[in-house]
């Protein structure tokens, strides 16, 4: 991750960056417009906080932003060759910029469940964004459960394990979709950012539907697969997304 746009070089320019910090605290407002269904519609993004995290996987600027859309509240972690004096990132042109969209699965990423595989799609994606450079991964938490929430969530696990269902065969019986997720907002955040037409997206995920929302705000967007590894705990979850999501898994 690159540095950012000021140096620390005396007492006076401490002072200034530290009220530069301070000014981050100020929620920093814009509104966009996106293209949903087919309709323009706008969008209020609020940026309301931002500051450094270092991973194994590298170094990335964490944001919390607010949304005036049925989702509300989205984390980005970002990427990128550096960033001006409002903590803004500076995504190289000319090259692809990786993206990734993540339901925030609390049991797999937080609680380490064996059975789900968000962890190792997350830690996947932000290790070849890491070495790449250039790249965003927006965290959408109200989409737990393919935007069902926790407690239907929590319910198909119930089945999963009492039953032997498969995620697929849970979800329908407790859901009338399987997956009621949509990603404008995640466009919105794009937009907030500055990213335009003009970069060319590379959409980190194993299914085309992933692609939906960025082509019809009239993106250059293609698929980047990820290869996550199966094990006696997953593999029929896996399977399950292979032969009835449709997502191209290698099992």
């Amino acid at each position: 991750m690159g540095a950012f746009m000021v140096k620390n070089t005396n007492d006076s320019a401490d002072k200034n960056f530290v009220e530069q910090v301070r000014r981050s605290l100020k929620p920093v407002k814009k509104e966009v417009q996106v293209v949903e269904n087919g309709r323009a519609k706008k969008f209020e993004v609020r940026r309301i906080a931002v500051g450094p995290i270092i991973t194994r996987f590298g170094n990335f600027m964490i944001y919390e932003f607010k949304i005036n859309d049925r989702w509300k509240d989205y984390e980005v972690l970002v990427n990128a060759k550096a960033f001006d004096k409002d903590f803004m990132p500076l995504f190289e042109r000319g090259r692809e910029l990786l993206i990734k969209t993540d339901s925030g699965c609390r049991t797999g990423e937080i609680y380490l469940d064996r059975t789900c595989t968000c962890r190792q799609q997350l830690h996947s994606a932000m290790e070849t964004i890491g070495k790449r450079g250039n790249g965003l991964i927006i965290t959408i938490p109200n989409q737990e459960g393919r935007g069902h929430g926790y407690a239907k969530k929590y319910a198909t696990l119930v089945l999963q394990k009492e039953l032997g269902y498969d995620t697929y065969e849970a979800s329908k019986a407790v859901n009338k979709k399987v997956d009621v997720r949509d990603y404008y907002g995640a466009v919105a955040i794009l937009k907030f950012f500055g990213i335009g037409q003009s970069h060319r997206l590379e959409v980190i995920a194993n299914n085309n539907s992933k692609l939906k929302e960025v082509l019809e705000n009239g993106y250059s967007a293609r698929l980047a697969k990820q290869d996550i590894r199966a094990d006696r705990y997953t593999i029929k979850h896996l399977m399950a997304k292979r032969d009835k999501l449709g997502e191209m898994v290698k099992i």
